[in-house]
């Protein structure tokens, strides 16, 4: 199985549908922005499309998602290749979303508010725990990680 975490903006607001069986299913489009120093030092930015299918009570909640909102998704990623109109090939990744947080207002790239400072507005959709910090570490935690073999 392969399973992914993206933090990324809607590219549209969420796409609701019925499956036959009568269950929720949102469709979401995320852009993830990825930032990298070319060997000539310019900076250099790559975005990547996700499309993201949320199912049930979770399909339910993530309806009301808008444009251009910060999220969390964990999923499962299905990679897979398809021929555009004009008959070359691409490859489409989707996520089958087992959970969406929303973490605020799409972050400026000129320096605006951090989603994950303690200021920034959350909007829990899953049972995700926002409140949980970050595990620090201690003399404890390296003794653990001392016995492994990379």
């Amino acid at each position: 199985m392969l399973r992914v975490e993206l933090i990324g903006n809607l590219g549209g607001s969420a796409e609701q549908r019925s499956t036959q069986q009568g269950r929720a299913m949102t469709q979401l489009r995320v852009a993830v922005n990825q930032r990298r120093q070319r060997p000539d030092g310019e900076a250099d930015e790559t975005t990547t499309w996700f499309g993201v299918r949320a199912m049930g009570t979770l399909g339910e909640r993530c309806a009301t998602l808008d444009k251009g909102m910060r999220v969390l998704v964990i999923g499962r990623l299905d990679i897979r290749p398809y021929q555009r109109q004009d008959g070359t090939p691409a490859v489409a990744y989707d996520v089958w979303a087992d959970e969406v947080l929303t973490l605020g207002p799409r972050a400026e790239a000129d320096g605006g508010a951090d989603p994950a400072s303690p200021g920034a507005a959350h909007h829990r959709t899953t049972t995700l725990d926002t409140r949980a910090s970050p595990r620090t570490g201690s003399a404890d935690s390296t003794e653990e990680t001392d016995d492994l073999p990379f």
